[in-house]
């Protein structure tokens, strides 16, 4: 009974999100990718085809916003949050669980470390820093897995299938795309936490703002949400080679073969440099989008979005005791 009473609650939470600082899609957050393709837009109106209109014109094109795969997004994003209001979609494990789980572990081989009192502001600000690259590093490891294994990137075909970027976009993934995420960054945080609060001997908290992570704020704010758009945002080389650009994602979804694999990181490219998987565009490219072959039509539906990939997943795993040839 009270899960039926906090039902209503939870829907409203959910479909809140443009609210609620802990969604990327905060009307802050949009706001801020609005300035920024402002400021782009004013940049190339006079050399690139599409940006001498208005800006409104620019920034929200019809053959954008009322694709047909942009429709299912929409449709898709309703849907998931209606899922997660029901508590469908599970966290495994979270990161305040891996953190206690560090912390024993940390006192059980080298003891416990005196309590010196409360984190000054230096210690806090880098603890907040320090928490952001281990969130951006479980990330990295995630989106790389589900690139890399077979049967997970059947589940992360759902959010490449997207012929065209909104902000939206971002909700295109698959619950199971989700568990994996959660697990990979909850563990980076956790132990990151847990490791933390050993050596301090005490508890210690992010510096946050709205509930969320200070440098994790500031990157959402300053343009995280053109990285799904059309919108072409690109950071000189050597910013570029530390700070993923929304350019450098839009190239994640290219289907172009030298675009296949690369920029995998959320934040920093660091990543992408040490694991040979970064990608620094010289100039604008011109990007087409999805998966290719033909696939993308086969994930045009809500109900394909989410069913799809068990099938496709199921068939990869079935695969090795498959008749070879034709049947007697």
């Amino acid at each position: 009974m009270d899960w039926l009473r906090q039902l209503p609650d939870r829907v409203l939470y959910e479909m809140s999100y443009p609210f609620s600082p802990e969604a990327r899609i905060y009307w802050l957050y949009l706001l801020g990718a609005m300035v920024m393709a402002f400021v782009v837009h004013r940049t190339i109106r006079r050399t690139v085809a599409g940006a001498d209109h208005s800006f409104l014109r620019y920034l929200c094109p019809k053959t954008i916003y009322l694709h047909p795969s942009a429709i299912v997004d929409y449709k898709y994003y309703v849907v998931g949050r209606l899922i997660r209001a029901f508590g469908l979609v599970p966290l495994l494990v979270g990161a305040p669980t891996v953190a206690r789980w560090t912390e024993d572990a940390l006192e059980g081989l080298f003891g416990a470390v005196a309590y010196s009192g409360p984190p000054g502001p230096a210690t806090l600000l880098l603890y907040t820093l320090v928490v952001m690259v281990a969130f951006d590093l479980g990330v990295y490891i995630a989106h790389f897995l589900q690139h890399r294994l077979g049967i997970l990137w059947e589940f992360h075909k759902v959010h490449h299938s997207a012929q065209v970027l909104t902000p939206l976009t971002l909700y295109r993934m698959h619950p199971c795309d989700d568990v994996v995420a959660g697990l990979c960054a909850s563990f980076a945080i956790g132990t990151t936490a847990g490791a933390f609060s050993w050596g301090l001997g005490g508890p210690v908290s992010e510096v946050l703002a709205g509930g969320v992570n200070l440098a994790l704020f500031l990157f959402y704010v300053f343009g995280y949400n053109l990285r799904h758009s059309h919108v072409w945002l690109h950071y000189p080389g050597w910013l570029s080679r530390l700070v993923l650009s929304p350019a450098q994602h839009q190239i994640h979804h290219s289907r172009d073969v030298a675009h296949l694999d690369k920029n995998f990181g959320l934040v920093f490219s660091f990543w992408d440099r040490m694991a040979g998987t970064l990608y620094v565009p010289v100039e604008r490219e011109t990007l087409e989008l999805g998966l290719g072959g033909g696939e993308d039509a086969e994930y045009q539906t809500v109900a394909a979005l989410y069913l799809l990939p068990f099938h496709k997943a199921a068939r990869r795993i079935l695969r090795p005791f498959a008749r070879t040839g034709r049947s007697p």
